[in-house]
């Protein structure tokens, strides 16, 4: 089949599905107090794909998403980015992985003195961008989150629902593949709430593979999607 090109600049998805992340018999270990953190876990998602995963605190939540951003690596077993073992990358592969894995966070992780144009160009300044491929890279990503007349906004005056627009914005201006969520609709009102996932359902259409760590049953239930749930390490629902 055919790609095709979507308004959203230089993502190309493809009918049909493909393969993003697999987990193959992943044993975590915690190298202190030798606990196992993760046994024998096993799932693969595709590529577009949004995914619940649910969980108790201390279920291994956080131990996934360390595992698929290179934080850590599995004990045994092998955790793949589409095909690629990633536990055997070497620390100038792994940073070229990062690129392609946006994380957005709870507490959103911006500098609120700086403007909106600051927290979001930074992660482009650091890979060398010219500061025309990053003017235009914003406006784009602003307009993607309706949020083109703040660019030039403190953060401090956002709202909060703003701010974790901002946060996820920051979290997908090197177009990646993949978008881990940490709990980031976590003491929203009910609107923000479904704001946030109507803009992650956007890029799920692109082609983002998205995982979304929440507590949240009822969001859950709004917004229907494969869950994942973990207990002590252990998935013990996948549908």
């Amino acid at each position: 089949m055919s790609p095709f090109i979507t308004s959203y600049k230089n993502i190309v998805v493809v009918e049909g599905l493909e393969n993003m992340i697999e987990f193959s018999n992943v044993i975590r270990i915690g190298k202190r107090d030798k606990k196992i953190i993760l046994n024998n876990i096993n799932f693969k998602i595709d590529k577009g794909e949004f995914v619940y995963l649910v969980g108790a605190s201390g279920s291994g939540k956080s131990t996934i998403f360390k595992l698929i951003y290179r934080d850590i690596r599995a004990t045994k077993g092998k955790v793949l980015i589409k095909g690629t073992d990633i536990t055997k990358l070497r620390n100038r592969a792994v940073a070229f992985l990062r690129r392609k894995i946006g994380v957005a966070f709870q507490d959103f992780q911006l500098i609120e003195t700086r403007t909106v144009y600051k927290n979001i160009s930074y992660s482009l300044e650091i890979i060398g961008k010219s500061r025309k491929e990053i003017d235009e890279r914003i406006e784009e990503i602003l307009k993607f989150i309706d949020m083109e007349n703040k660019k030039f906004e403190i953060v401090s005056e956002l709202s909060i629902g703003e701010k974790q627009r901002i946060s996820i914005a920051r979290a997908i201006i090197n177009n990646p593949d993949i978008l881990l969520c940490d709990e980031i609709t976590a003491n929203l009102n009910e609107e923000i709430k479904k704001n946030i996932l109507m803009l992650l359902f956007k890029l799920k259409d692109i082609g983002t593979t998205i995982i979304f760590a929440t507590h949240d049953k009822e969001l859950i239930k709004d917004f229907p999607q494969r869950i994942i749930e973990l207990d002590e390490g252990v998935v013990v629902y996948d549908d």
